[in-house]
């Protein structure tokens, strides 16, 4: 549903120390987050990274994208934080990428929320997750493909071949 400014993700804190309740707990200090739409407007997403004290100068970034209202999406980002990049794909097309020397360890990550946002004005998110998954390392934009491709509930794991050819053995 039309709602505005609701997350799909915010993982932050905020200054006005945490509170309960629709929207979020005051006013978003730092954060990485995706957007629903941005604003009234269902025809963008936000992709947004923002840090009032702990980041690395000149470390914030908006990136927007065109989305389809009221369909299903498959969202991925991976922040590699050897190389600094950080991207974001929907339905396995990379849609906004950056680069940047904050780790995630910059991020105070009180709220890790999903579907609600660190900032006490924006309305929480109203939609459906099928999942919504971890990884410890970044994944490449092929196994986000497969991912997307397989759809929920499954893992894309590629094809299974032999690599080293069996032996006889006598016991």
């Amino acid at each position: 549903g039309n709602r505005n400014w609701g997350r799909i993700f915010d993982f932050g804190s905020s200054g006005n120390a945490e509170i309960t309740g629709p929207g979020g707990s005051g006013n978003g200090e730092e954060y990485i987050m995706l957007s629903s739409q941005i604003g009234g407007d269902v025809t963008n997403l936000r992709f947004e990274m923002t840090g009032a004290d702990g980041f690395p100068g000149g470390q914030n970034f908006t990136l927007d994208f065109p989305t389809t209202f009221n369909q299903d999406n498959h969202f991925v980002m991976t922040w590699d934080e050897a190389t600094g990049q950080i991207k974001m794909y929907q339905n396995s097309v990379l849609v906004a990428q950056t680069t940047r020397t904050a780790t995630i360890n910059n991020i105070n990550d009180l709220n890790v929320w999903l579907g609600r946002s660190n900032w006490t004005g924006d309305d929480n998110m109203q939609g459906e997750f099928d999942e919504f998954r971890f990884y410890n390392r970044v994944l490449p934009p092929e196994q986000a493909r497969a991912n997307f491709l397989v759809g929920p509930d499954s893992f894309a794991t590629g094809a299974v071949q032999i690599v080293l050819q069996p032996t006889n053995v006598v016991q």
